[in-house]
């Protein structure tokens, strides 16, 4: 009995056990969701219960807590992590696995270090003494900023030893750094004298006196140093090379001037770089930079290991990115970056396979000013393309407008920002988009007015917002609606003309076309006087077919339609139920089937056809007995009426032949550009189709209609 007795208890005393450890890891769970959630008191508190039975795990979410701006103490946040650190081979698997759920893992406590080495060494700069800089390198020899955190240091205490002219301070200096340039004390009074006979008040001239003429003086290089921290705080690193090509640290200066120049390698800006400053030292970084910027990288998973995670290849072949497994959902690069993402979370990398954005945003959208839309918690920001802060996570949505504007969206209003500028466009508005080239209609509201850029990268207005609508009208004019009715104004707001009419569309080859409330359609010249007289009636897509192609426009008379030219005189006499332009041949038709004329060869194809489509590029879809092909507008078939499907991709047409199950690529000619078909066929960009069969992808690239496959 008594044998029993205590084996219940030892049951109980292991089952609490388990029991607790359970419950435990919850609260850990809980407490990282909290931090998530940004309830940074509830999650601290939550996770310091928990550091000395879970000293990594806790650890890390105090950490995180420190590190958030609101709650920030970046020297808790170092002790807790480095306590993760310590005990991060302790954590059994199963709770690094919760953990890596939710982001931790120990790659992201690398991240979180570095985060925090870069906030020591910032907070240090800032407070300017060498003090600060000195207890770093003695306490975190680790940090990445090591080299620049020793520059700083030593230069902060020459300046300190010059300033207080003491030798006891030199002493000092000497003992606590034996490092130090000084090697013994008659060269180090020797040294200073030289110093003191040109350096008194400090200045950038004196110092570059001194340098000059003593240039082996232990006092040059800190002095050189000193030197280039007058210019790095102001980033003038294109007049430092130019002062000062002989300075030590003038590499540095280059390198920084580079990434600067070129807004963190963006490949657009590289070849002007390349010729602009044709002494750049680092020949062999700018060759690479070049060569991967005009390089087509194409993602591809390793097939024959079977594995899903992706690298790039270039077109032949050769792994430029080697695969990783946290590369999944690739996209193509853009502007020298790519979109990648991993277990529902994206990050960038660039073409050197780092990751210059980390997997933590719900949406990375790369935007064609350079810089990157992220999204998390459906809040947005926009990053700089070195992955840094440019506007917080806190506005509803992002807008680019082009590459000049970008508009955040607030709950009832917008910030508007040049791209080239961070300071905030003092213009009050909800919406934004662009007008013509260098003009952009601004909603207030309700209301609409135009603004122009101007060179100081702002906006001043032409038109004020009181319109209810504005749309451009011919060059230098606009249509501007007003309380129900229409009025011609020059883009600075004088009116040029009132109109009577409903509607009016932009001038097209010299015409617009204005519909009256009756339902009479007029044509109107770049001043908005009717050009002829007409009894033409409105019909549905009227803006759009009843335009002048090349000299003839699509009118509708007496229920019936024909052709007129541009003095309004009847080119074809109205007798269509219904006419459609082309691009450069016409479909009419009467009863059921379509037919086509020509203007230009006076042709006709009569009564032969279920539908009409134009493809653009002169070129038409046609539909015989349930089938699809293409004409081009000299009436010769380029694709025979025996394609279930037919869609164009610029100078290529995806087709889909009846009787079979795959889809082919035929150039613009119709002829098959690979015997091969493939299960899917989409866009994957504006330059290339992603094609796949039996789970194997390949790219056909548009431009040049290479297939890229392996």
């Amino acid at each position: 009995m008594l044998f029993l007795r205590v084996m219940k208890i030892l049951f109980f005393i292991f089952y609490s056990l388990v029991l607790s450890s359970v419950i435990n890891a919850q609260s850990i769970g809980k407490s990282f969701a909290r931090l998530a959630q940004k309830d940074l008191y509830s999650a601290h508190k939550g996770f310091s219960k928990k550091v000395k039975r879970y000293p990594a795990a806790a650890a890390v979410g105090m950490a995180s807590c420190f590190l958030e701006p609101s709650f920030r103490d970046i020297d808790s946040s170092l002790k807790y992590l480095l306590i993760a650190e310590n005990n991060w081979e302790s954590i059994p698997s199963k709770m690094k696995l919760k953990l890596n759920k939710v982001g931790v893992s120990k790659v992201s406590v690398l991240e979180m270090k570095e985060r925090l080495a870069t906030l020591f060494y910032e907070r240090c700069k800032e407070i300017n003494d060498a003090d600060c800089f000195d207890f770093l390198m003695s306490t975190q020899p680790w940090n990445y900023h090591f080299e620049q955190i020793k520059y700083y240091r030593d230069s902060l205490l020459y300046v300190r030893a010059v300033e207080n002219k003491s030798s006891a301070d030199i002493k000092l200096l000497l003992e606590v750094h034996p490092d130090s340039p000084f090697k013994s004390k008659l060269d180090a009074l020797h040294d200073q004298f030289q110093l003191n006979a040109y350096v008194k008040e400090g200045t950038e001239e004196e110092w570059e006196s001194f340098i000059e003429a003593h240039p082996e003086n232990r006092y040059s290089e800190p002095i050189q140093d000193s030197l280039f921290a007058l210019f790095d705080r102001n980033r003038d690193y294109a007049s430092f090379i130019e002062k000062y090509p002989e300075n030590r640290n003038v590499n540095v200066a280059w390198q920084n001037l580079y990434m600067l120049e070129t807004n963190y390698y963006q490949p657009s800006l590289l070849p002007e770089f390349a010729k602009s400053h044709p002494d750049f030292p680092d020949k062999n970084r700018l060759d690479v930079d070049l060569k991967l910027a005009n390089m087509n990288l194409y993602p591809f998973q390793d097939t024959l290991k079977n594995e899903q995670d992706y690298g790039y290849r270039n077109e032949n072949g050769d792994w430029i990115i080697q695969k990783r497994n946290w590369f999944h959902e690739p996209t193509f690069f853009k502007q020298g970056m790519a979109v990648m993402g991993s277990d529902g979370l994206y990050g960038v990398i660039d073409k050197r396979g780092v990751v210059i954005v980390p997997y933590e945003y719900e949406e990375v959208t790369l935007l064609d000013n350079a810089s990157i839309l992220v999204a998390k918690n459906g809040l947005y920001g926009v990053l700089n393309r070195d992955g840094s802060i440019r506007h917080a996570l806190k506005y509803s949505d992002v807008l680019e407008v082009n590459k000049d504007f970008y508009a955040l969206y607030l709950t009832d209003t917008i910030e508007i920002f040049n791209s080239n500028s961070k300071t905030n466009i003092d213009v009050q508005c909800t919406d934004m988009e662009v007008f013509e080239k260098g003009f952009y209609k601004l909603w207030y509201g309700s209301y609409v007015g135009l603004f122009k850029d101007s060179s100081d990268f702002k906006l001043a207005m032409c038109i004020p917002t009181v319109y209810d609508d504005l749309t451009p009208y011919s060059k230098g004019v606009c249509l501007a609606e007003y309380k129900n009715s229409l009025k011609l104004l020059d883009f600075n707001g004088a009116l040029l003309r009132d109109l009577i009419y409903t509607d009016v569309s932009p001038v097209k080859e010299g015409f617009a076309i204005a519909t009256t409330e009756e339902g009479k359609v007029n044509y109107l010249d770049a001043k908005g006087q009717k050009i002829f007289d007409s009894d033409f009636e409105y019909f549905n897509g009227v803006s759009h077919q009843g335009c002048f192609n090349n000299g003839f426009a699509i009118v509708k008379k007496d229920g019936a339609y024909g052709v007129i030219d541009t003095s309004g005189a009847f080119m074809v006499e109205p007798q269509y139920e219904q006419l459609i332009y082309l691009g450069g041949l016409y479909g009419y038709k009467n009863g059921e089937d379509w037919s086509i004329f020509s203007m230009i060869s006076d042709t006709v194809n009569s009564g032969v056809y279920e539908s009409l489509d134009a493809l653009g590029m002169g070129m038409v879809l046609f539909k015989q007995e349930g089938k699809y092909g293409v004409m081009n507008n000299q009436f010769k078939v380029l694709l025979s009426p025996n394609q279930r499907s037919i869609k164009r991709f610029n100078d290529y047409f995806v087709v889909l032949p009846c009787g079979d199950d795959l889809s082919y690529i035929c150039d613009i000619n119709g002829k098959v550009t690979s015997q091969a078909g493939y299960e899917k066929i989409q866009p994957v960009d504006e330059g290339h189709l992603l094609l796949s069969l039996k789970n194997k992808i390949s790219y056909f690239r548009l431009s040049d209609g290479k297939l890229i496959q392996f």
